[in-house]
């Protein structure tokens, strides 16, 4: 496919508030509707594709959140960054979660040269979020590893008769007095740990990327040796009827065109369905070639809900358990 190529666009929200870089834009198995995954530093948001996002109030709705630390973790010979999604996401068991996660892990190879993608730590997150990378080291989407870190802590102790006892022994004349009553000390130890880690070439693997910046030379790098498009019909069934950037569904009926598979009538149902998201680009020669100058008619059109055709079981067969509600 096509990948949309634009400038990395910053764009302000507000005065103080960092700027932000559209990365990737990605497919959602659950809804079949796409969403864009945006940076601030290391910072991540998941959002609505918006073209080029010029206007600050695009990201006024943000459908998840979180962010990686800025020091990274050799595991396994390769250099992971651990992430944390304290904003969580708008709405569980819609596939926001796995947007979330596989969007921090691209992040991580556009913003930091040597990384692999992501990690996490069980037990030190929420529940829901556990249970989630759970479930993906099941669908090995991620690896599980055992590790172990050191930690310490600062507590007082109080002084006792066993040491004052002890005290005296050392003392060649009568002890007048023990001071302080209590001392502070700090206790160091290692613990056993549990971690999973999420590669982002398995995010590139999964077909969930539908398109990237090309001017990043670090995603490029990624994508370009083995990506390939989803299969044509997972295409045909997506839910387009919340995205807002022109360009992007262009390049989706371009690749679509090509295919030898995909018949005209199939086309004219595709492009019919959206013609409020296609107003923008009535001087397209490719819609006037699909629909013809007399259909070529575009008013605005309700925002419709998910998509559910025939090609329900074509997304199943390419996604497998991604495309069941879980717990994010």
């Amino acid at each position: 496919m096509k990948r949309r190529l634009y400038k990395r666009n910053e764009v302000t929200k507000a005065a103080g508030h960092p700027k932000y870089n559209w990365i990737a834009t990605m497919i959602n198995p659950v809804d079949h509707q796409l969403y864009d995954i945006l940076a601030a530093g290391n910072q991540c948001y998941v959002v609505r594709p918006e073209g080029d996002y010029q206007s600050p109030e695009q990201l006024v709705h943000i459908y998840g959140k979180g962010y990686y630390e800025s020091s990274h973790k050799e595991i396994d010979g390769e250099d992971f960054f651990r992430s944390h999604t304290p904003g969580g996401v708008a709405e569980r068991g819609r596939g926001l979660g796995l947007l979330l996660y596989s969007g921090l892990s691209i992040q991580t190879i556009s913003n930091e040269r040597s990384s692999s993608g992501i990690y996490s730590v069980t037990g030190d997150r929420s529940d829901a979020a556990d249970r989630w990378w759970k479930a993906q080291v099941e669908r090995e989407y991620v690896g599980e590893y055992e590790d172990s870190v050191e930690e310490e802590f600062d507590t007082d102790i109080d002084v006792d008769e066993d040491m004052i006892d002890m005290c005296k022994q050392d003392c060649d004349a009568s002890m007048l007095s023990f001071y302080p009553e209590q001392f502070g000390v700090t206790v160091q130890y290692s613990k056993d740990i549990e971690l999973q880690t999420l590669p982002a070439v398995n995010v590139l693997k999964a077909g969930l990327v539908l398109a990237w910046d090309e001017e990043d030379n670090r995603l490029q790098n990624l994508f370009e040796a083995d990506w390939e498009p989803p299969p044509t019909e997972v295409l045909l069934g997506l839910d387009l009827s919340t995205t807002n950037d022109p360009k992007l569904l262009i390049n989706i009926l371009e690749h679509l065109k090509a295919d030898e598979e995909v018949t005209l009538v199939q086309l004219k149902k595709f492009v019919d369905r959206y013609k409020g998201e296609l107003k923008g680009v009535t001087d397209s020669e490719l819609l006037r070639e699909i629909l013809g100058q007399q259909n070529f008619q575009f008013e605005a059109n309700p925002k419709l809900g998910p998509v559910r055709v025939k090609s329900d079981r074509a997304w199943k067969n390419f996604y497998g358990d991604f495309a069941i509600p879980g717990e994010l």
